[in-house]
């Protein structure tokens, strides 16, 4: 029970990597929050609650980390997961509205969870905060020009906030 008592958000959290988290942060002990788009299945367990959310839409964000602090109080854990290759032209080939989406959803949703989460933290004296990114952000890989720029970014921001909230207990 490593985070009994602690309250995660967690995006992109109806399958793969984010619903697994769901998972094994409940198992674990957290009242867990699964935010995502839609949902196919039912709650997996009691201290689960989800929400819509639409990583793209700030608004969004202020609305869901809102509900989630008058419900909790805190959020010690927020799990930027929600992802999308969606194209794997390179740079020439790609439309402008797939380079859009990716980046809205990978880059800017992010930002977004970090920029709205961030003050709630510094307030509780800290928390956690997990980016998904990609070998692909490392090493980079032909084609897929929007998913590694954006998976780039998504480390240097991960790395930037570290640095500048790590006096504030945020890591």
């Amino acid at each position: 029970m490593r985070l009994r008592d602690k309250v995660a958000l967690i995006t992109g959290g109806a399958r793969g990597i984010g619903k697994a988290t769901v998972e094994l942060f409940e198992r674990e002990g957290a009242k867990v929050h699964a935010c995502d788009l839609s949902f196919d299945d039912e709650p997996t367990g009691k201290s689960v609650v989800r929400h819509k959310l639409d990583v793209t839409e700030f608004e969004n964000w202020t609305a869901v980390v809102e509900a989630i602090i008058a419900e909790d109080g805190r959020i010690d854990i927020l799990f930027n997961n929600a992802g999308t290759v969606l194209s794997y032209e390179g740079i020439a080939e790609i439309a402008i509205e797939d380079w859009n989406k990716v980046i809205a959803i990978n880059q800017t949703g992010p930002f977004y969870g970090m920029k709205v989460v961030i003050p709630h933290m510094k307030a509780n004296g800290g928390g956690s905060i997990i980016n998904t990114s990609s070998i692909w952000g490392i090493a980079g890989a032909a084609g897929v020009s929007a998913y590694t720029a954006s998976k780039a970014a998504v480390r240097h921001m991960s790395k930037n906030a570290a640095l500048t909230y790590v006096g504030d207990g945020i890591r």
